[in-house]
């Protein structure tokens, strides 16, 4: 898949296929290794939102699953944060959060 597709497709998929098909390889990793440090989510949507921004994805990852270690996007994985002022109040701050990772 081309890296600007990824940004545009968001992939719709029922919840029962989600969790038993496309997320039990990352199930299986995780809880054979709970010493994970990271785990790194996608660019693309999945049923609408963003996987760095998925609130689904996160609980799965802590509640569910126990993970301890750090969820992380790459630096050009995320989208909302940036750009919506609740999570930025200024516009250096927005800047300063976009930039981060490429230090």
């Amino acid at each position: 898949m081309c890296s600007l597709t990824a940004w545009i497709v968001s992939a719709e998929v029922p919840m029962r296929a989600l969790r038993d098909i496309h997320l039990r390889p990352f199930e299986l990793a995780i809880r054979c290794d709970n010493s994970l440090w990271a785990v790194m989510t996608g660019y693309n949507r999945v049923n609408g939102v963003h996987c760095s921004e998925d609130a689904f994805l996160r609980q799965v990852l802590r509640k569910e699953w126990n993970l301890t270690g750090l969820i992380m996007s790459d630096w050009g994985g995320v989208f909302y944060r940036c750009s919506h002022p609740c999570w930025c109040r200024s516009r250096n701050a927005r800047a300063r959060l976009s930039f981060t990772a490429l230090g």
